[in-house]
């Protein structure tokens, strides 16, 4: 998420796509329905503003090649509905992604500008 008026963002790394499910959350910020909340309120008490966050996704891969689908649970895919569904509920704008697939990204936000910088293994880096 990235305010481009204040130049204040932040990255949140979620596992999950619903903490409900779980009977003890110690880690909040891995779950799309708490971590996204979470990131918002730290941005905010940094001097962002919610109306002006953007934000841009990487993620949501598949990572585990011919396991069975009902043991693997289709992670990726519904951290990616659920992020989405979080975002669009906020007003938040989703302007760029690079989602899916089956290989693990890694993620840089350029504060000073807003560009997210992607990088993939057998993958020249990204810009979104």
């Amino acid at each position: 998420l990235y305010d481009p008026l204040t130049k204040i963002g932040g990255l949140l790394h979620i596992m999950l796509p619903d903490s409900a499910l779980f009977s003890e959350v110690t880690k909040p910020a891995k779950f799309a329905d708490l971590g996204i909340p979470l990131l918002i309120a730290e941005i905010k008490r940094r001097g962002g503003s919610v109306g002006n966050l953007q934000a841009k996704m990487a993620g949501g891969a598949q990572m585990f090649s011919g396991a069975n689908d009902k043991f693997m649970l289709n992670i990726g895919a519904r951290n990616i509905v659920t992020t989405k569904s979080i975002l669009k509920g906020l007003g938040i704008r989703v302007l760029a992604e690079e989602v899916g697939g089956g290989r693990g990204r890694t993620m840089i936000l350029d504060t000073a500008s807003g560009l997210v910088y992607i990088r993939a293994v057998g993958m020249q880096i990204k810009v979104i």
